[in-house]
């Protein structure tokens, strides 16, 4: 479940005006996929407690009956009125991941209609981002496997579309077209992930 959090703009002032302690914040500012609340973080959630939400970020926390309860985007306030029993909670990064480098990792056999049998190294760059938070979560384990599983499905994908086709078409191919993107993410959205953009570099001859 999705909810939009209003920022509070009034809070500082008030508790300016009036000397109310500083409520307990949690927030994370890092650049990472995802990043647990700390055992500390978890045992705030026992008092007042605020958190602040990034504007490319979704906060989750998983309760006492294992139920996902998803934020973004601003200020969450949580008190003695609507205090959740929290046992974990994370926050995921949404904001796009561009410029991120692929090439096969092996020549590819190709026969090219006019000039016959051939092999070839494809390179370029694509973008991804989290679409899915629990799903993310449950599946994520290192950035590293994530783009390893990304990039073996953009090199399927592209390998698949090679046929019938010349090497003079192959080398004028810049981007991926809708088509090829959903063929990709067919596979890749059980991640929690979305490939955006594959972008065609080069097209080599071995």
């Amino acid at each position: 479940m999705k909810r939009k959090i209003t920022v509070v703009l009034g809070l500082v002032a008030i508790c300016f005006m009036t000397g109310c302690s500083k409520t307990p914040e949690i927030s994370y500012d890092g650049k990472d996929l995802i990043h647990d609340c700390t055992a500390e973080q978890i045992d705030l959630f026992a008092e007042d407690v605020n958190v602040m939400i990034g504007e490319k970020q979704n906060f989750v926390y998983v309760d006492s009956n294992y139920e996902h309860q998803e934020f973004t985007d601003g200020l969450l306030e949580f008190n003695e009125e609507n205090r959740p029993d929290v046992k974990s909670c994370f926050f995921v990064n949404r904001e796009e991941q561009t410029d991120i480098k692929f090439a096969s990792r092996t020549a590819i056999s190709f026969r090219d209609p006019v000039e016959g049998s051939m092999r070839l190294s494809v390179s370029g760059n694509y973008s991804y981002k989290i679409i899915d938070s629990k799903t993310f979560k449950d599946t994520y384990t290192t950035t590293e496997e994530l783009t390893n599983k990304i990039q073996a499905q953009i090199n399927a994908v592209y390998i698949l579309n090679m046929q019938g086709k010349t090497y003079s078409d192959l080398s004028q191919e810049k981007e991926f077209d809708e088509a090829k993107l959903t063929s990709v993410n067919a596979t890749i959205s059980k991640y929690g992930v979305e490939v955006t953009k594959v972008n065609i570099e080069a097209v080599e001859k071995k």
